[in-house]
């Protein structure tokens, strides 16, 4: 084709493996991808570019392996020994003799044999020269592992650039500089697939009254894409569909029902949860759609579906929602069935924390490292799973907020609340639509912890007054609202209100049996408490807190309440004991990957050794705080980052950038409507003049 562009890397390697035997040997390079990915575009190219290695000629066939009757072998013969002039009448019909002919003339030949559209290396065998200078390229939706000694290539979708360079060559070049975001955007649409790209060039070249940007939005609705993806006898739909009816009814079960999640590829285990099988049958599913390039494996034992197939998939579920709900369901379990083994080691000896609704099988993680590990990986897709089943009527809504709930005690959600935030407004949404109060309750509870992460304190506390004044809601959100409302006023410097809502809290979590939560809560009691002058005090409950997870966790503390018995003690001026408490917490919030908790124990670490007269090291501290803070996002938490350091910089004459930094801090905490804003102000006040940086001195 005129209008070739790209694969350079790959009619490279396919160029390299017909000619690295030099006339020595037969040599045979299979090319395999999935429908549209333009294997005989690239084949027919790299054919041309070798007419002149192979001059005794180049034989074409197309096998139509994903049609439903490919010709036979004996057919495919009889053409490349008519295309070699023998008179087919005196040859005959026995695929063996015929087989033995075709190789016997082509011995003396230098010939490339093109066989595309190959079904199997079975089909392929019988039509495959002996000769050791003719050469043999053959193309196919699946990968030909049995065809002995060929070197293989999977195509994969084009790059960007390749993609707009191809719709460059079609509608030329003006119309996409013209439009450029809108060419990138339109070929992402396209899922860079070589068929799509060359069917939207031609609507467009066909349309030059149109823009860019036109077809585009046409594309952007994805129910409409593949139709809009069609130009007369082309189709994308169409070629997925001879791949697709291939399938036996399981695989093309398998086929749709991993097109259900949303997330960007799936592990196994997540693969089997969705298909309802054991990992063993999922995975022989999963590869058997691989090997037909119905599915990609972009890693061991991870699985996912081309953008445009995904579609397609989906599209051959339609009106089978009971399907896709249990789909999504099953999921759910698996991901609510992983995360309670884990919040089952973090947090042990309570009551389960959801609704006990799960039926997932618990998941075999080696240790509490790897568990984090896999939730980590995989935190992105149970969000997206969450924004699923919150847009799904009659899917598990009420475990689907527990597992919201899960992943907000274990994952380090703070530096990046937006994700967490969405899904916990959608099922909020959702939860109100359906009526559930219930759920509702439990979802605005945790919408509240959430806001309040984000320093939005007025959106907090309003959900977490609706929490606790909602007669239907479970005693474990009341008492986490009245936590939430008690940790409002301990910000307000409402030391009293504070203390009282803590109390009540502990009351409800002993009430119910949640010696865990009962913990976190004393933590928290010992914190106002240690503020409001009472540090030793706050000692005696941090302590007692420390020693119930102690015993719960088989000797090892929760890191967060180890935190906060090291501010106790910081209050209580015990500095050297609240170090070593801050350093323990560090370590394992660094284990269990939750930096924003790491970030603000090194802040508590800076104030500390401002408090014993060791500014320099107060200055490290506040910066590596800072710099963590920051990498996560959290603006008012490294604005209080940007005061300490603001304080031990002035305690080290270093007035510019201590000045720098306390200014910064206030906007912050101006903006963020912080209290501790006074305290910077009147720092600010009692320094000197504005004194400018000197050039060697690091900036804010």
């Amino acid at each position: 084709m005129t209008d070739f562009t790209g694969r350079q890397p790959d009619i490279d390697q396919v160029t390299r493996a017909l000619t690295e035997a030099n006339g020595s040997a037969l040599v045979i390079s299979a090319v395999a991808g999935a429908g549209g990915m333009g294997k005989t575009t690239l084949a027919v190219h790299v054919a041309h570019r070798l007419a002149a290695r192979y001059p005794d000629g180049q034989l074409f066939v197309d096998l139509q392996g994903a049609g439903p009757r490919p010709p036979a072998a004996r057919d495919v013969l009889g053409g490349f020994l008519r295309a070699l002039g023998v008179d087919l009448a005196e040859v005959s019909e026995d695929l063996e003799e015929r087989a033995a002919l075709y190789r016997s003339l082509l011995a003396e030949r230098r010939v490339l044999v093109l066989l595309d559209n190959a079904a199997s290396a079975a089909q392929v065998r019988p039509l495959l020269p002996g000769a050791a200078g003719c050469a043999v390229l053959v193309t196919s939706r699946a990968r030909l592992a049995g065809l002995s000694g060929a070197r293989h290539l999977g195509l994969a979708a084009m790059r960007p650039d390749e993609a707009l360079a191809l719709l460059a060559k079609v509608v030329g070049e003006e119309r996409v500089a013209a439009e450029r975001e809108a060419a990138q955007e339109l070929m992402r649409a396209c899922g860079y697939l070589p068929l799509a790209i060359r069917i939207v060039a031609s609507r467009l070249a066909a349309r030059p009254g149109w823009s860019l940007a036109r077809m585009r939005d046409r594309m952007a609705d994805e129910r409409r894409r593949l139709s809009e993806l069609r130009v007369d006898d082309l189709a994308v739909e169409a070629t997925f569909a001879l791949g697709y009816d291939q399938l036996d009814e399981a695989h093309a079960a398998a086929f749709r029902l991993l097109a259900v999640p949303n997330a960007a590829d799936l592990p196994l285990p997540a693969a089997a949860a969705v298909l309802g099988v054991a990992e063993e049958e999922a995975e022989e599913l999963c590869e058997a759609l691989v090997n037909v390039h119905l599915m990609e494996s972009p890693a061991p034992g991870r699985y996912r579906h081309h953008d445009l197939l995904k579609l397609y998939a989906r599209a051959r579920l339609d009106g089978q929602e009971e399907s896709r709900r249990a789909a999504l369901d099953r999921l759910l379990g698996h991901y609510l069935a992983a995360m309670a083994w884990i919040v089952d080691v973090m947090y042990p000896g309570d009551p389960a924390l959801g609704f006990g609704t799960t039926t997932g099988a618990r998941p075999s993680f080696a240790d509490l490292d790897a568990a984090i590990a896999w939730g980590q990986a995989e935190e992105e897709g149970m969000l997206g799973c969450l924004r699923q089943i919150a847009g799904t009527p009659g899917a598990a809504l009420r475990d689907a907020v527990s597992l919201l709930d899960m992943m907000s005690l274990v994952f380090d959600f703070e530096s990046s609340p937006t994700g967490y935030e969405q899904v916990a407004e959608r099922l909020v949404t959702a939860a109100a639509e359906r009526g559930d109060r219930i759920a509702e309750a439990h979802a605005r509870r945790k919408r509240g912890e959430i806001l309040y992460a984000r320093r939005a304190a007025g959106a907090a506390a309003e959900e977490a007054r609706a929490v606790r004044e909602c007669a239907e809601a479970r005693p474990a959100d009341h008492a986490s609202a009245v936590n939430l409302l008690a940790m409002l006023a301990h910000d307000r410097r409402a030391h009293d209100e504070a203390i009282a809502l803590y109390i009540e809290a502990i009351e409800i979590w002993r009430a119910l049996g949640h010696r865990s939560e009962e913990a976190i809560c004393r933590g928290n009691l010992a914190m106002v408490l240690a503020e409001a002058g009472r540090g030793e005090e706050g000692v005696e409950v941090a302590e007692l807190a420390v020693g119930v997870t102690r015993e719960l966790g088989g000797g090892r503390p929760n890191p967060q309440i180890l935190y906060q018995l090291a501010v106790a003690l910081g209050a209580a001026g015990r500095p050297e004991e609240a170090l070593a408490g801050f350093g323990g917490s560090r370590a394992e919030f660094r284990r269990l990957g939750q930096y924003t908790w790491e970030g603000l124990t090194l802040r508590r670490m800076a104030e500390t050794y401002l408090a014993m007269g060791r500014p320099d090291r107060a200055v490290d501290h506040a910066e590596e705080a800072l710099a963590m803070l920051r990498e996560a996002d959290q603006g008012w938490m490294g604005a209080k980052a940007l005061a300490v350091l603001g304080r031990a910089l002035t305690a080290l004459g270093r007035r510019g950038r201590a000045r720098a930094c306390l200014t910064r801090a206030l906007a912050i905490m101006e903006e963020k409507g912080l209290p501790d804003a006074d305290d910077v102000r009147a720092l600010l006040s009692r320094l000197d003049p504005p004194v400018y940086c000197s050039a060697s001195e690091p900036q804010v």
